[in-house]
């Protein structure tokens, strides 16, 4: 009988290297791999359009939260390009155009990046 690979390694396979946001030159914040849990909720909050429940559920509560109060008096686009970093970071960005292409990601009608239709599902 075959033996699938056990969950442990399984585990240790999936882990991938936080990534860092520095938002001043005393402050860095660490954005780990979102969780299961978490890729649930930015999938959830990517279908209603909710750009804070994204933030959060990417970025995690603490650096989420603290992105969010960054971004409360800046132009409303100013977190497209970040989500759409930290997705293509994680390697979660659906549609990404291989790195020689020309860029083909949709934009929304002010030319940002459509968030919602950037992210992947990790379920069927």
């Amino acid at each position: 009988m075959k033996q699938l690979k056990g969950w442990d390694q399984r585990v240790t396979e999936a882990r991938h290297d936080p990534v860092e946001l520095p938002v001043s030159e005393t402050e860095t914040l660490q954005i780990d791999y979102p969780s299961k849990k978490r890729i649930n909720a930015l999938n959830a909050a990517s279908r209603t359009g909710d750009l804070d429940g994204m933030t959060l559920a990417l970025l995690g509560p603490e650096a989420g939260q603290r992105v969010l109060d960054l971004a409360e008096d800046q132009p409303g686009d100013i977190l497209d390009g970040l989500l759409v970093d930290v997705l293509d970071a994680f390697g979660l960005r659906t549609g990404k155009a291989p790195e020689t292409a020309p860029d083909t990601s949709p934009t929304s009608p002010n030319g940002s990046t459509d968030t919602a239709t950037l992210l992947s599902t990790t379920s069927p």
